[in-house]
Order: C-alpha cells, then sequence, then structure tokens
C-alpha cells in the first residue's frame, strides 16, 4: 500500500500516520506539505515531505501507484478572526486547494482504490434537533464552505473506486488539537460555560478519528458521507462541568455572547452554535466508537492528570533508529547536556547508582533566567528499552513527573514525552507563571526536537 496524506504534518494526521505505520510496517507514506523543510524530522512517524509545487507539476515523479489519499487541508477555523481576507485563506486552502491536487492527481488515478476528505460538522449550521448525515446544509458561511468543499469530490476520476467525507467534530487528543488549550485553561480557572451552555457540541475522540477514516477507506463505495462524532451526544454546558472536574479546579465562569463578540469577532458564532449530530451511516457500516461518553473520553485522555490539578504536556517524535539505540541515547543522564539549550547552564553532577534503576536518585545544575537551581530526580519506573520515569524530589517544580516510552515502528522508533507538572505558590503561581513556564517548555522541547533529529540523523 502507498498513502498519499495532505495535511499530514497536523495533529490527526500525525495520529493517521502512527496508526498506518503501526499497523502497516512496510506501507509508503508520501506526506505533500507546503513547506516540507520546516516539518523533514520532526513528524511522528515515518514518511516522505515533497513539496506542494513539485507534487502539482508531476505528481509522479513522487509517488507513481498510490493506493489510498487522505485529504485534511485545510487552515484552521479558529486560528483567527474571520475578516475578508481570512474568510478567503479558509476557502482556498479547502476548495482551491482540493480541486488542484484532484486535477494534478488524475494522470495516477487508476491506482487510487480510495479517496477519503476531511470536512466539518458545521456543514448542518446551529441546529438543536437531530441531524444525521442526510439532513440538509444550514446557511452560515462555515456551513456553505463546508458544502462547497464537500462539491469538489464530484470532480473525482470514476476510476476511483471509494470515495468518502468525514464531517469532523471537535477532536480530541493529549498530543494536539484544542484539548491543550482547553485543558490549560480549565487549569487556570477560566473555563466557561457559554451563555445557557444548550448548544450540542459534536466531538470524537483522536483515536475514533483515526479509525473512522481507514474504516471508510475500506468500504468500496462512493460518495460516502460519514458524521465524525460520538454517538452521544453531549450539551456545552455538560462538558464544561466535565472539563471542570476533570481539571480539578473550579470553573464557575459564564460567557456572554457579547464579550465573546467583543473578543472573538464573529468566531464567536462557532460556540454559541451547535451541531446535534448522529453518526448514523458510521455505525450502519459497522463502525464501533471506542469512546462516546465525555466523562470517560476524558478520564482517557487526561490519564493519571484527571483530577490532580496538574498541567499536562505531551509530544510525539520519530526517529529513524532502532529502540535499543534510542532507549541507549535518552536513558543516559549525560547525554541530556547535549539535547539542553547552552543557556540554560545544565549540568549532571552524579547518581546514587553505578547504573540507572528503578530508585536511582540523579542530581543536575542549571539557570532559570539567569537564577541558578538545583535539580533532583527519582527514577520510578525503568523498563528497558520501553519505558522509564522520572519524577522531581528537589526543583523549580512543586511536581514534575516526566514518562519517556519508546515504541518500535517500522523501522525506526516512536518517542513519547509525557509531562505532568505543577507550578509553584498553588493557583497564584499557576495563574502568574503559567506564560513564562510555557514558553520556557516550548523553546526548551523545540531544542530538544531538533537536537535528537541532528543527532539520530547522521
Amino acid at each position: 500500500m502507498q498513502y498519499l496524506i495532505f495535511g499530514g504534518t497536523g495533529f490527526l494526521g500525525q495520529h493517521l500516520g502512527q496508526k498506518i505505520s503501526s499497523d502497516n510496517p512496510n506501507t509508503k507514506i508520501i506526506v505533500v506539505s507546503r513547506k516540507p523543510s520546516q516539518y523533514k524530522g520532526y513528524l511522528s512517524y515515518p514518511c516522505e515531505i515533497v513539496s506542494l509545487d513539485r507534487f502539482l507539476e508531476k505528481p509522479a515523479s513522487i509517488i507513481d501507484r498510490p493506493t489510498h489519499v487522505i485529504n485534511l487541508s485545510g487552515a484552521g477555523v479558529m486560528d483567527k478572526r474571520w475578516n475578508s481576507s481570512y474568510k478567503q485563506i479558509l476557502r482556498n486552502s479547502r476548495i482551491d486547494f482540493s480541486k488542484k491536487i484532484i486535477e494534478a492527481t488524475e494522470s495516477i488515478s487508476q491506482y487510487i482504490l480510495s479517496w477519503v476528505q476531511a470536512s466539518g460538522i458545521g456543514y448542518y449550521g446551529n441546529v438543536s434537533k437531530k441531524v444525521t448525515e442526510n439532513s440538509p446544509a444550514g446557511k452560515s458561511f462555515l456551513a456553505q464552505l463546508s458544502v462547497e468543499w464537500e462539491d469538489t469530490l464530484n470532480t473525482l476520476p470514476r476510476t476511483i473506486p471509494c470515495s468518502a467525507i468525514i464531517r469532523l467534530g471537535m477532536v480530541l487528543g493529549r498530543s494536539g488539537g484544542p484539548f491543550p488549550i482547553l485543558a490549560d485553561v480549565y487549569h487556570l480557572g477560566l473555563g466557561a460555560k457559554f451563555g445557557s451552555g444548550k448548544q450540542h457540541l459534536a466531538w470524537i475522540h483522536i483515536q475514533d478519528a483515526v479509525d473512522l477514516f481507514l474504516h471508510a477507506s475500506k468500504q468500496n463505495k462512493r460518495n460516502q458521507v460519514y458524521n465524525g462524532c460520538s454517538p452521544e451526544s453531549t450539551l456545552q454546558k455538560d462538558f464544561h462541568l466535565e472539563m471542570t472536574k476533570a481539571s480539578g479546579r473550579i470553573n464557575p465562569t459564564i460567557l456572554p455572547k457579547f464579550i465573546a463578540r467583543i473578543v472573538m469577532g464573529e468566531n464567536a458564532e462557532l460556540v454559541y452554535s451547535g451541531q446535534n449530530a448522529q453518526p448514523e451511516n458510521a455505525v450502519s457500516s459497522g463502525f464501533k466508537f471506542t469512546h462516546t461518553k465525555i466523562s470517560n473520553t476524558l478520564k482517557n485522555i487526561y490519564g493519571k492528570a484527571y483530577k490532580q490539578k496538574n498541567l499536562i504536556l505531551e509530544l510525539h517524535q520519530w526517529l529513524p533508529k532502532n529502540q535499543g539505540e534510542v532507549w541507549d541515547f535518552f536513558s543516559d543522564e549525560m547525554n541530556l547536556e547535549k539535547i539542553t539549550p547552552a543557556q540554560l547552564n545544565f549540568k549532571v553532577l552524579g547518581k546514587s547508582t553505578n547504573n540507572i534503576e528503578t530508585g536511582t536518585l540523579i542530581d543536575y545544575k542549571l539557570k532559570l533566567h539567569g537564577i541558578p537551581v538545583k535539580w533532583r530526580t527519582k527514577i520510578t519506573d525503568w523498563e528497558p528499552v520501553t519505558t522509564f520515569v522520572d519524577m522531581q524530589l528537589k526543583g523549580p517544580y512543586k511536581k514534575w513527573h516526566h514518562t519517556h516510552e519508546f515504541k518500535k515502528m517500522s523501522e525506526g522508533t516512536l518517542m513519547v514525552d509525557r509531562v505532568l507538572y505543577k507550578l509553584p505558590l498553588g493557583w497564584i503561581g499557576a495563574f502568574f507563571g503559567y506564560l513564562l513556564i510555557k514558553w520556557d517548555l516550548k523553546k526548551i522541547f523545540e531544542y530538544r526536537r531538533k537536537a535528537s533529529k541532528d543527532f539520530f540523523s547522521k
């Protein structure tokens, strides 16, 4: 099999790539991107990244026999305020882009078995009554944008036996999408019920979203449409209560619509409208949702952080070396100096045992914004070559619990960093130190990702 993925650098695209690579290690994946150099070596699955211009010019030189095409392209609807210029960007990145790639792919379409394209659950507009895949489209800007986006599939060559559209709700997962931002907002006590909160919220767990795309690609039918959302509808006020419970913080806020309009502009319509959508076609085709209740879904996503007032950070990176080589590098405490920014003056002072094992204590020193800090961690879990966990005993955080996972994937290793942390001084520290710490961690892990890429690309 050969997969051609557009939008493969995003949250959903990366999880799709992980799933495809894990299930079929010999599968070739080509990702088409406008900025390929920005992503090479940084994605969480093995693939070849090529430029959009090169693909549009001569697709057969990039992938000669693609068996499956997945189109996840499109600028984020919540990334910027909706003025006329950004609305045009939303249109171009969906409609014009889809037309171009369909036209370019025509010369190799005889090999394509399936073409699955994303769309949005906003297709139905703001509706409180139950809607299914057969319900009419709404009249809002987002609804009509979805209609035009979906219509591009009408130009697919007839030789392609399977085509499908997935109308996605809000995709929830730890490592991307809206959840990391929502989790931080609720941690700070700023989570809100939007107006009455009686609008329906269509959502789907990242695992189910990935599985639904792959399920649709195997149905061997044309013009399929699936609502990509949980079969159990959730009101926004109930989502607010479950997020409040999961975060362990009090979030009593009610955000009136007029304030949201001032802050968000026309985008505010997205959070004050909703869709009571049901995935009837997915269920009738035999697809089984793993995550259906929002309460259990949030327990799954939060994991050990559930109700613990923790901030969460999760990062994925695929490295082109075997598990043993990657483990040997990252489990050697001295290599931490190689993957930490020089301005932190990070030094390992020593460890309590000759070889690292469960219970080993490791001492470090560093400087945070010029302030000398001593840090001691304890290895609480040590399972070569798959997992180790270090927990702060002394240092700048109230809590630091860092899980390092290494999973065999194709001819390399998927490395997952999962950090649960708390800032000092309780709520005051969390609120006032949040932005500074977030900025610091972003820079530290960006450097670490680049250093890891460079080291294992030699």
